[in-house]
């Protein structure tokens, strides 16, 4: 995984090598997968990533930006 400078991502933590095994709850194993739960998201708000880093499991809380 890269991480975008000065991301959201970046500054709720999520670094370099992190693996996002899930979003809201749904497994996801493809980027393609990630902007899709993100786009159909109820939580137009935020969503919660269950992130894997080097065997360790992690939850981070992101924003989304809308789409307006």
């Amino acid at each position: 995984l890269n991480v975008e400078q000065n991301s959201e991502a970046e500054r709720k933590g999520i670094r370099p090598g992190d693996i996002i095994q899930e979003i809201n709850q749904v497994p996801v194993n493809k980027i393609s997968e990630l902007k899709d739960v993100v786009k159909n998201s109820s939580n137009r708000k935020g969503v919660l990533l269950l992130v894997n880093r080097q065997g360790s499991i992690i939850f981070i809380a992101l924003k989304v930006k809308g789409k307006n």
